[in-house]
């Protein structure tokens, strides 16, 4: 029987040189249009395979449209330009600068310390909010100087009448709620403002610092754009990021980078600090969880232990204000579940938010993993076991850290009543005793073996990121389509050869 590609073998030899002067020049064309079809398609399989591995082209330098964190995030550039517009000027669903509202939009630092020191108290009394004093205290200055303001409100009256009647024998509870520790999180600066300024204080005071980082605050506006690294795979990773995303405070290095991340610089016991090379970011100082030399090595967390320090007999409840998970955490990194009053308080937080909260954002309660070296010296942590602060948590606000200007007002009330509540539940308490130290340290210490790069507000973001776990895949189902659509095409300029 005669091969496929030979139709005129067995035949006569006369029959077969008309077949081939008939068939001839047709089957040479195919040919010819198969060899060059798969080699062009084999060209351009392979040049998607290379520009899809940029390690090969550019080492260890990852393209900007890849790691840029609103893009990573699953926004358009058409999103993000509105996004970015709508928060430093009008329109864009903001109001005017000069709105009497002071949060219809976000606001720079400098009109923030106004506001603190010119208005807050004055609008707190034509609101009518419920606490006769209030207060506001220099309680440090940050690397560049700049002032880290608290605000003290007490209900007077309250306390008078909760020591005259036996309530509390001690002097009185305060639960302080703090803001911006990282620079990006604008939305938890507006969600802290205005619980201060809604909040109604009874017998347990409110002391707040909405602005711990002020510096890197002031930077996320202006608009720079600035090259970070990162330790990724093994290696140390470029990004080009924009001003808006910094975190870090602005610590000038001993290497010339710049920045400290202040929830890494809380010296609690469960901190790794040194230059151990397992600990990865954590000691990278271009790393955006870079945690500094030392324990408190920065003033602005020196300006929160200190202020603790005045008043430890007082605060009972340190509440740490983040984004953008939407969740209550545990105070530290530890083996099994929280204490029974941790856990059933911070539930009632969580039940009372998401009163307010949409159905698809509702908040949950989540443990902290136990082994991340890059969780080491977090506020919460130092809060809790070092400060003895027994109702200690961080709320990861919902949305994300460039967020509309409409989502203000909405985010920061579910969080207004989320603090009711906490204040509510810590007024019933007749006494509250200090958590007590761990039994088992080395359990509630983190291992540098099993450190991550990642900040534990970015894992729980993933989920919203672009698949790429299935990259490698990809790479070589594209080179061996490649190697076939070759192969293809030597064969048929084999046969086209054969056919001349």
């Amino acid at each position: 029987m005669s091969p496929w590609w030979r139709p005129e073998a067995g035949v006569s030899p006369c029959h077969a040189n008309r077949l081939r002067s008939r068939r001839g020049p047709r089957r040479r064309g195919r040919a010819v249009f198969a060899t060059w079809t798969f080699t062009w398609v084999a060209v351009l399989l392979l040049a998607v395979l290379v520009l899809s591995a940029p390690e090969l082209t550019a080492a260890k330098k990852a393209p900007r449209k890849e790691t840029d964190l609103a893009r990573a995030f699953g926004y358009t550039e058409r999103e993000i330009s509105k996004l970015k517009a709508g928060q430093v000027m009008p329109p864009g669903g903001c109001s005017d600068p000069k709105d009497s509202d002071f949060f219809a939009r976000f606001r720079p630092y400098e009109e923030i310390e106004k506001f603190l020191r010119d208005r807050l108290c004055q609008l707190r009394r034509e609101i009518g909010s419920v606490g006769s004093s209030c207060e506001v205290v220099e309680i440090g200055h940050s690397v560049e100087g700049r002032p880290i303001l608290a605000i003290e409100i007490r209900n007077e009256e309250a306390l008078a009448a909760a020591k005259a009647s036996g309530k509390t024998k001690k002097k009185e509870k305060a639960a302080l709620i703090t803001g911006s520790l990282h620079a990006r999180e604008w939305t938890s600066t507006t969600s802290v403002l205005l619980t201060i300024m809604r909040i109604d204080v009874t017998d347990v005071s409110v002391f707040a610092i909405p602005v711990i980082n002020p510096d890197g605050y002031v930077y996320t506006w202006s608009g720079e754009k600035q090259i970070k690294k990162k330790w990724s795979k093994g290696a140390v990773v470029e990004d080009e990021v924009e001003a808006r995303y910094w975190r870090k405070n602005r610590r000038v290095n001993p290497d010339m980078t710049l920045g400290v991340d202040l929830n890494r610089n809380f010296g609690s016991t469960s901190a790794i600090w040194g230059t151990d090379k397992k600990s990865k970011s954590i000691n990278l100082t271009e790393s955006d969880i870079y945690q500094g030399t030392g324990g408190f090595s920065e003033p602005e967390t020196r300006a929160l232990r200190d202020y603790h320090k005045k008043h430890k007999k007082r605060i009972v409840s340190f509440f740490d204000v983040h984004c953008c998970i939407g969740a209550l955490l545990e105070p530290f990194s530890r083996e099994g579940k929280a204490p029974d009053y941790v856990f059933k308080t911070g539930q009632v937080v969580i039940d009372a938010i998401n009163t307010k909260a949409p159905p698809d954002a509702k908040y949950e309660w989540r443990p902290r993993p136990v082994s991340s070296a890059s969780g080491s010296g977090i506020s919460s942590s130092w809060a809790y076991q070092e400060a003895r602060i027994p109702f200690t948590y961080v709320v990861e606000l919902r949305g994300k850290f460039v967020e509309r200007c409409s989502e203000i007002k909405p985010i920061a009330n579910e969080i207004l009543l989320g603090f009711r509540a906490l204040l509510k539940e810590l007024s019933r308490m007749e006494s509250i005793m200090a958590p007590q130290p761990p039994k088992n340290e080395a359990a509630l210490r983190v291992s540098p073996a099993d450190s991550t790069d990642v900040e534990l507000a970015d894992v729980a973001t993933t989920s919203q990121k672009p698949h790429q776990g299935s990259s490698t895949s990809h790479k070589a189902m594209f080179f061996l389509l490649g190697l076939i659509c070759l192969a293809g095409g030597y064969f048929f300029k084999t046969k086209t050869e054969k056919l001349v």
